[in-house]
């Protein structure tokens, strides 16, 4: 008998145990006097749970396995809508006021790429007053166009780049820190720091230079204040590249399928194997944050759709640098 078909039959069984269960409760009351009313609140409900039980077999998880983008809501402040989950649930996330940083983990072919040129596409639209750095690590075959973009001031694909980049990040992160505690000391209001968001994109790649390591570790670390943000992707989750009190700095994870259930610990939590078990979706991840264990499903955008974006974003602005910023008031942007 094939797993489905045994399904089927424990499901019949149970729907007709429920409904005998319900009939046998209504002549048990009639025999001892009491009225088919009386038992009536108790009896009901079994026949609808099981009823209940057909429709939710029907249904899965009640997930939806295909999610459109939203635009952000103005009162969510900087935010992504970043899924559905059960009953086709918003799930919002902001890069900074939910977490400084993000990790999105998954094997080839399950979202992980796309999801992040999602969020990047979704915070874009709202200001594009940060400062993108991108590491692809895949020899820039993801990330090279965004170069293109006006906000984006560097793609690099080589390690010993990235690594540059991230103690540049980090020296960047210190000065703004400096600045933030001559301001606290002084009693003046804190200072307005334009975003910087690193993406790095294939961090296992990293785990053979240890000296690019340290930098990231100690963004992950530090980065609220000064307004630093990674979004780390990886295929390969490891202990090595990310220890346990670096992997918690990431407060916001986004795991899909990985192919190794040790990847799925790392990414999740000891003894959490969900990754590797149970997500067979593509585009479906278990949602990490504080105080929000989620299962659901990520919103998608055609590839086309963005490439387009991104050119008609380089015919108008003219590249990085082209024209002068707008004036900046502390306090009045949108902020992450």
């Amino acid at each position: 008998m094939t797993p489905e078909r045994k399904a089927q039959l424990e499901l019949h069984n149970g729907l007709l145990a429920a409904l005998n269960g319900s009939v046998v409760m209504a002549m048990g009351a009639k025999l001892v006097g009491l009225s088919v009313a009386s038992v009536a609140p108790i009896a009901a409900p079994l026949g609808v749970a099981a009823i209940g039980g057909l429709v939710w077999y029907g249904r899965g998880s009640g997930i939806p396995d295909v999610v459109k983008p939203q635009q952000p809501d103005p009162d969510k402040g900087f935010a992504v809508m970043a899924g559905r989950t059960k009953g086709k649930r918003p799930v919002w996330f902001s890069l900074g006021r939910t977490a400084p940083h993000m990790m999105i983990a998954g094997s080839t072919g399950n979202g992980k790429t796309a999801f992040a040129e999602y969020v990047l596409y979704t915070i874009a639209h709202q200001t594009q007053r940060f400062d993108l750095k991108i590491i692809d690590l895949k020899e820039k075959a993801s990330f090279a166009r965004w170069a293109r973009l006006p906000f984006c001031s560097e793609v690099v694909g080589d390690p010993k780049e990235a690594q540059r980049v991230l103690e540049e990040a980090r020296d960047e992160m210190r000065r703004r820190l400096r600045i933030l505690n001559e301001a606290r000391y002084n009693f003046q209001d804190d200072p307005y720091f334009e975003p910087l968001v690193v993406v790095v994109d294939e961090g296992s790649i990293l785990s053979r230079y240890p000296d690019a390591l340290e930098p990231l570790h100690d963004i992950a670390v530090i980065g609220r204040e000064p307004r630093v943000h990674l979004v780390y992707c990886t295929q390969h989750p490891s202990y090595k590249i990310i220890p346990v009190e670096v992997r918690d700095q990431f407060g916001a994870r986004f795991v899909f399928h990985l192919d190794e259930q040790s990847g799925s610990e790392v990414a999740l939590g000891k003894g959490d194997y969900r990754a590797f078990e149970t997500l067979s979706v593509p585009g479906r991840c278990i949602y990490k944050a504080p105080r929000v264990d989620l299962e659901m499903q990520v919103p998608y955008i055609p590839t086309q759709q963005i490439v387009e974006w991104i050119k008609d974003m380089a015919d108008t602005s003219g590249g990085r640098g082209s024209g002068p910023s707008a004036p900046v008031t502390p306090g009045n942007l949108p902020g992450f």
